[in-house]
């Protein structure tokens, strides 16, 4: 069972905004010294012509994954010749890879809500702060509101576990 789906951007909105904004910036300062001889239709068809070139959009999802432990799963973006920054929708063909992080599990048998919930912090922190991963914005709001709050321990006992069902 997915307990949490952290959105993983290309950008972090701090890199996004500075971007745009410098890019508004050097558009204002190309035009601001000439003299236009344009209407101001003209002039805001102009304007609208030199759009930005950076988005910032989901490349993928880190999950975090209850069943006898807690596992985390990586969803990203691929394409065939590069690894992530593409956007989820385009008209380049590319692929969403499920990628396991090998080692980073807690054991949840005997440790209490809080326990747990620290223990999925220090996983999460570890994660976002993978090399590969360092240029990476991974959306942490969501989580840090809600996970002090869950009843790890009553949602794995009406948990059933795949590998009983067979």
């Amino acid at each position: 069972m997915i307990l949490f789906s952290i959105p993983i951007y290309n950008y972090s909105p701090e890199v996004f905004y500075d971007k745009i904004n410098s890019e508004k910036n050097n558009f204002v300062s190309f035009y601001a010294g000439r003299k236009h001889s344009l209407s101001p239709e003209a002039f805001f068809a102009l304007k609208n012509q030199n759009k930005t070139t950076y988005e910032n959009y989901i490349v993928g999802f880190l999950n975090v994954v209850l069943s006898n432990d807690i596992t985390y799963e990586l969803l990203i973006m691929q394409r065939k010749n590069g690894f992530y920054k593409m956007p989820l929708f385009t008209s380049v063909k590319h692929y969403m890879s499920k990628l396991r992080i090998d080692g980073m599990h807690t054991i949840i048998y005997d440790l209490s809500n809080k326990e747990i919930s620290e223990e999925i912090k220090k996983d999460i922190t570890t994660i976002t702060k993978l090399s590969e991963y360092k240029n990476l914005y991974f959306d942490l709001e969501n989580f840090n509101l809600m996970v002090d709050y869950i009843d790890y321990l009553s949602i794995k006992t009406n948990v059933k576990n795949p590998i009983d069902n067979n």
